[in-house]
């Protein structure tokens, strides 16, 4: 179930804002060799938002056991095909498989090492006013620090970063009025902003 990482920068990783649906960039989307999605995020009825093809879906441990929270579809995640699924959770081929179809592969990513494999480097070299995440990193976050941890300089889009307000995550498919507290989303989104800055990622325009 080990998969390799793709040694291009020709990466994009799409969040799950509500802001992508105020530009069209589907098509622009579409031309990346590599797109990365996150958790139950669709494609289907917002292609020419999001694109409309997923090669590598990071999840958190809920959904990569496809648990019920927030009446998410539970149909999304076991119709996906041909994906890799990303996730920090400790699951057996057996139990990945009760989900997802065979032509899907599982490899575990953790957000945790990443994230503190990037304060020993990284982290120590750009200017920025925090040295620690004062909550668990979340998943997009964990996705965005492992390609930087590995040499990548990816495009992201989805972020949500014109709102530092830690309490708001917008979904683009449906009404998320709250998150849960684990994740200190101002925190993250001036974290990821320096990282532009310090041309550690490009942001799609």
């Amino acid at each position: 179930m080990k998969e390799k990482i793709q040694k291009t920068n020709n990466i994009i990783i799409v969040g799950s804002s509500d802001m992508v649906l105020q530009s069209e960039l589907g098509g622009k989307i579409d031309e990346f060799e590599t797109i990365i999605r996150f958790n139950r995020a669709p494609t289907e009825g917002f292609e020419k938002y999001v694109g409309s093809r997923t090669d590598i879906r990071f999840v958190n441990s809920h959904a990569v056991r496809n648990a019920p929270k927030q009446n998410e579809d539970l149909k999304f995640l076991p119709s996906l095909t041909n994906q890799t699924i990303s996730s920090d959770y400790n699951i057996t081929e057996s139990e990945f498989y009760k989900t997802f179809k065979k032509s899907c592969k599982y490899k575990q990513v953790n957000r945790f090492h990443n994230y503190n494999k990037f304060k020993k480097t990284i982290l120590k070299e750009i200017d920025f006013e925090y040295n620690s995440l004062p909550k668990e990193p979340s998943i997009g976050l964990g996705a965005i620090l492992y390609y930087i941890n590995n040499g990548f300089k990816p495009t992201i889009y989805g972020f949500h970063l014109h709102d530092e307000n830690k309490n708001t995550s917008p979904h683009y498919w449906k009404n998320k009025p709250k998150v849960g507290g684990c994740h200190d989303f101002s925190f993250e989104r001036k974290l990821i902003k320096n990282l532009i800055k310090n041309n550690y990622l490009k942001l799609l325009k």
